[in-house]
């Protein structure tokens, strides 16, 4: 009966951990492509978005969801390496990780994603008067291209 009670509280007490405390010493590797794959993906949906894919940007929202849902879980597993976040989780993934669900982290990646895209070399802001909507949509097509989003997923 001991046992069970301390095996219980050492689980809470796990489940408890806030992502961004959750490292491991050792873990399994594939974090850094979990949090790549979201990143991309997030990226991606977006320019699909613009240029206009709804199938695209569907499919892309849901791969990228499922990765960010995979690495969350590595990370509240303690499966993360310290070393996967210095060497290939994407730099905005480190300081968004805070927040009171994966649903709500995972929409604060996508919002950073959406971000850096909309500020990229390519200027396709809806503010900006030498973008018209169709320069838009073939701006975000080319970068959609040149980033390999097809690819993504499949």
């Amino acid at each position: 009966m001991r046992e069970r009670v301390l095996v219980g509280v050492v689980a809470l007490t796990l489940s408890c951990l806030s992502p961004a405390a959750a490292f491991a010493e050792g873990g399994t590797g594939k974090a850094g492509f979990l949090a790549q794959a979201t990143w991309s993906a997030f990226e991606c949906a977006v320019l699909a978005n613009i240029a206009g894919d709804a199938d695209e940007h569907s499919r892309l929202i849901d791969y990228g969801y499922d990765k960010g849902q995979k690495f969350m879980s590595e990370l509240r597993g303690g499966k993360v390496k310290k070393e996967d976040f210095a060497d290939e989780v994407p730099d905005p993934f480190i300081s968004l990780l805070k927040g009171p669900s994966n649903d709500f982290i995972l929409g604060r990646i996508y919002q950073s994603a959406e971000e850096e895209i909309l500020s990229g070399e390519v200027v396709i802001s809806e503010d900006d008067e030498m973008n018209l909507d169709e320069e838009r949509t073939d701006a975000a097509q080319k970068k959609f291209k040149a980033l390999n989003c097809p690819l993504i997923g499949h």
